[in-house]
């Protein structure tokens, strides 16, 4: 009877966690190792704080403001394709309109 190799163990997903810190003395509270860096959350503004350490642990802490914005919907999406099309078909009728009174200032200068 064979038996079919069985992995020592199940691969897990990756954790990923999420801290909330409130402001940069939450940001300067938060335990990091040394030689370790870490992105925090603020819990009252848009901003996330990256904090670093060197190999004494002294940390280094730097402020990033977020802006949280929606994905546009499909309307949106397809408006926005439509204007930018418009824009190009206006501008190549612009450059033919502009050829078109150049070539009528040449042909008025033929005849007189």
């Amino acid at each position: 009877m064979s038996y079919a190799p069985q992995p020592l163990y199940q691969q897990q997903p990756p954790q990923v966690k999420i801290f909330n810190v409130n402001g940069r003395t939450g940001a300067e509270a938060f335990k990091l190792g040394p030689d370790s860096s870490i992105f925090l959350l603020d819990s009252k503004d848009p901003v996330i704080w990256m904090v670093t350490t060197d190999s004494a642990a002294t940390k280094t802490i730097t402020r990033i403001k977020a802006v949280i914005e929606d994905e546009p919907s499909p309307v949106d999406q397809a408006k926005e394709f439509a204007e930018d099309r418009l824009k190009g078909v206006n501008e190549k009728l612009d450059s033919v309109i502009g050829r078109l009174d150049d070539l009528e200032r040449r042909f008025n200068s033929w005849e007189a």
